[in-house]
């Protein structure tokens, strides 16, 4: 639910409920590559690249979850890195710290 949150229209749209879901995911579901890869996203989209560059790095080289989750996980894995590349960008430019 956390990117469904994050890009959802009005009046569903909330960038706070998506955070806290994407929380909740990696608590209960542990850090796997799409959980991992879906914090990042909502972190970017907030502009907290920081946290961007976290997960997307660890979503980089995660183990997928499951069978399913394998099914799209090279794809998920290069867009950590791009994801990756791009937040750490954007953080250099704005003079904050990895």
């Amino acid at each position: 639910l956390g990117c469904f949150y994050q890009e959802a229209p009005w009046p569903l749209h909330s960038s706070e409920k998506a955070k806290d879901c994407m929380r909740q995911a990696l608590k209960k579901g542990g850090e796997t590559r799409r959980n991992l890869y879906y914090a990042g996203v909502v972190s970017y989209k907030r502009k907290e690249y920081a946290e961007a560059v976290k997960y997307f790095k660890k979503a980089a080289t995660a183990p997928c979850g499951s069978v399913k989750e394998g099914d799209f996980g090279a794809w998920m894995a290069s867009e950590s890195k791009r994801g990756l590349t791009s937040a750490r960008k954007l953080l250099a430019e704005s003079g904050a710290s990895q």
